[in-house]
């Protein structure tokens, strides 16, 4: 029987060297905001994977206002610029703003129809907390009227068969997205111990199996982030922590 030891010992092993796996290509990884409210399922937090224009639309949404929705310029240089001969593609996209949480009360509009179409003038709108009324009445979607969106905005169009198709002006209320409400920690994110989820910059590693280092290296974090100061701000929490 072996003697039992007592106190601590180390073992010389040969050393294991790991070679460094280089690449040529990756796929890029941003993190911002997008006009996730005008997509059927918002993805908040959530690393989204498209590989065309549609791709976008459909996933998270696009506007031409690059200032309030940081993501929509990287879709357009991968997607929809003019002078691209093909897209650039794939790419994954992780967006923080949650129609959910940032958001506020929109004043109502009173918006006229023409051939029984309206536009409603705030590309902020969040549709599935419209209410809109026509001469006091409240409309139902999908019988009364339809909803579709022109480029970056909701556009109303009034059905033959429904009870507002001779209307000639419509009332339009409900809430809008605040893209004005995302800061710096919210792009940085974090690990929530409670639910087990990621958010803003942390929700990345989800793309990354920790058992498969060298996948590290196929992966380029072009982070798109909102605030010049963003590395400082991240730098800050990580000698908090």
């Amino acid at each position: 029987m072996e003697a039992i030891k007592h106190g601590v010992y180390a073992e010389r092993l040969a050393a294991q060297t790991t070679s460094t796996t280089s690449v040529t290509s990756g796929i890029p990884v941003y993190v911002g905001t997008a006009p996730v409210h005008m997509t059927k399922e918002p993805a908040v937090n959530t690393p989204v994977l498209c590989t065309s224009k549609d791709d976008c639309l459909e996933k998270i949404g696009y506007q031409s206002d690059f200032k309030n929705y940081s993501l929509c310029q990287a879709m357009y240089m991968h997607f929809m610029r003019e002078d691209l001969e093909d897209a650039i593609a794939p790419v994954i996209f992780i967006n923080v703003l949650d129609p959910a949480v940032h958001k506020k009360k929109m004043d109502d509009l009173t918006v006229p129809v023409v051939n029984r179409v309206a536009t409603i003038p705030n590309r902020n709108l969040i549709t599935t907390t419209m209410k809109v009324t026509a001469d006091g009445a409240e409309l139902v979607n999908n019988k009364d009227y339809v909803l579709t969106f022109d480029e970056d905005f909701p556009v109303i169009t009034l059905l033959l068969a429904g009870s507002a198709a001779e209307s000639t002006e419509l009332v339009v209320s409900g809430d809008q997205v605040d893209p004005s409400m995302i800061t710096e920690d919210t792009v940085i994110g974090g690990y929530d111990a409670e639910t087990g989820t990621e958010s803003g910059l942390e929700a990345i590693l989800s793309l990354i199996h920790i058992s498969e280092p060298t996948r590290l290296g196929m992966i380029s974090y072009a982070v798109f982030c909102l605030k010049k100061n963003i590395n400082r701000k991240l730098l800050e929490k990580k000698k908090s922590n």
